[in-house]
């Protein structure tokens, strides 16, 4: 049976040509099916488009079974397809986000953390207190299969009521063996609960367990556990796609990164890596030399780093949600501008430096702070987003048999959506032409 899903008189559509230029159409709709887009067409046209489309179905059919309504139901209760309408009078449409770098699956909340930020206590000195991530290992370590569980897929209904169709999901705050594959297990059994599509990320290089933090030798046998079974373990059982690691001076240093990736490029994942958020210790260039999808954070890069860029197949992906809620130092986007550098944008979603899963108010950050112009923000939520987490299909890209991946907006314009902070005019989000959320509102 055919899924046809229209999206009829959209008064204007936001997005990409196949050579990601930026494309926008008025008075039009477009018809998809089984999640792809089928055709575009003048809103005069519709009806016409529909009833062709139809018919060429029908010819398809059995004989026997080929006498269908328009409703798609046949005398004998047979379907060779149904319609879904979307009517987009007075909205505007766009394509579905995507959220290349979050840490959803946790325990425990860290607003007791909040407030002594905000008086000037540094990240860094709380997690030497036994604060941040140490604080939400122990919460999640406590948590059972199914909490953890109730906790993601919470968060998820929420990343997908402000239109996110796509996000990795990183584990971290397991960090034994155990719980770091316990977490993996669980961000897969999600998929089974979500049409949001989920990119794992294998992510015990989060930080040093807590027992280990001030012994050297059992840093050193953190290390050798990740590389000995995590690692191979993660791999056997397709649990991620990528291996990420917390670059920085007090975290795993320069060396412990590159002996850490490689071991995962021998093991076959893809590299993430958290890099020049705190300290500019070298390792963007790392990660460029191994070939890293992505790279992340990257306040303190300098502009020769960001010229390195221009010659690699690395996405660097900017977090500005998480400067905003540190309230530190943003990343220097007038230098990946200058020299014509594409980022990503995302949401960093966690218990300590962003928690939230609003990602329209990071879209609206990256306008304030970064100075990024409307279309910047959709190309790097959107197409730039699904390069860094090396997707096959881009949403936006306005052409047939592309993903049927979609928002409706009760805006007047791109620009209104960043503009109008704090709300969320989201009215449906469509994936694969697949209605996955309905604002209730």
């Amino acid at each position: 049976m055919k899924k046809i899903v229209s999206l009829k008189n959209i008064e204007k559509i936001y997005g990409f040509d196949k050579d990601f230029n930026q494309k926008v159409l008025e008075n039009i709709s477009i018809i998809c099916i089984d999640g792809k887009i089928h055709s575009i067409l003048p809103n005069e046209n519709y009806d016409e488009g529909i009833r062709e489309l139809t018919c060429e179905i029908e010819k398809e059919f059995d004989n026997n079974r080929n006498k269908v309504y328009y409703d798609g139901i046949s005398q004998k209760d047979n379907k060779s397809y149904e319609i879904k309408e979307y009517d987009l009078k007075n909205k505007i449409c766009l394509p579905s986000f995507i959220d290349p770098h979050t840490h959803l699956i946790y325990a425990g909340q860290r607003s007791h953390e909040f407030f002594k930020r905000n008086r000037g206590v540094s990240y860094l000195k709380i997690a030497e207190e036994g604060g941040g991530i140490s604080y939400t290992i122990k919460k999640t370590r406590e948590a059972s299969d199914d909490q953890l569980l109730f906790l993601l897929l919470k968060r998820l209904k929420a990343l997908s009521s402000f239109g996110v169709s796509h996000v990795e999901i990183k584990s971290g705050y397991g960090l034994t063996v155990k719980e770091e594959l316990r977490l993996l297990e669980i961000i897969k059994k999600a998929q089974h609960y979500t049409n949001i599509k989920i990119i794992p990320t294998c992510m015990p290089a989060h930080d040093f367990p807590p027992e280990s933090k001030k012994d050297e030798k059992l840093k050193e046998k953190w290390i050798q556990q990740i590389i000995d079974e995590i690692l191979p373990e993660a791999k056997r059982k397709n649990l991620a796609k990528f291996f990420d690691i917390f670059t920085e001076e007090k975290f795993f240093n320069y060396y412990q990164t590159e002996r850490l990736c490689r071991s995962a490029i021998d093991n076959g994942f893809k590299i993430k890596m958290h890099v020049n958020e705190l300290s500019n210790i070298g390792a963007l260039k790392l990660a460029i030399d191994m070939n890293a999808t992505s790279v992340e954070h990257l306040l303190q890069t300098t502009e020769e780093e960001v010229i390195l860029f221009k010659n690699s197949n690395t996405t660097p992906v900017l977090l500005p949600a998480t400067a905003f809620y540190l309230n530190e130092r943003y990343a220097p986007f007038n230098l990946f501008e200058k020299h014509g550098v594409d980022v990503g944008l995302a949401s960093d979603s966690n218990p300590g430096s962003n928690c939230t899963e609003n990602i329209l108010m990071v879209y609206t950050i990256a306008s304030i702070k970064l100075h990024m112009e409307a279309f910047q923000i959709l190309k790097a939520s959107t197409i730039t987003a699904a390069k860094a987490l090396d997707l096959k299909d881009y949403p936006g890209i306005l052409e047939k048999d592309q993903p049927a991946d979609f928002l409706i907006v009760n805006v007047p314009s791109l620009e209104y959506l960043y503009y109008h902070y704090g709300d969320n005019p989201i009215e449906k989000v469509i994936v694969d032409g697949e209605e996955v959320f309905v604002n209730g509102i």
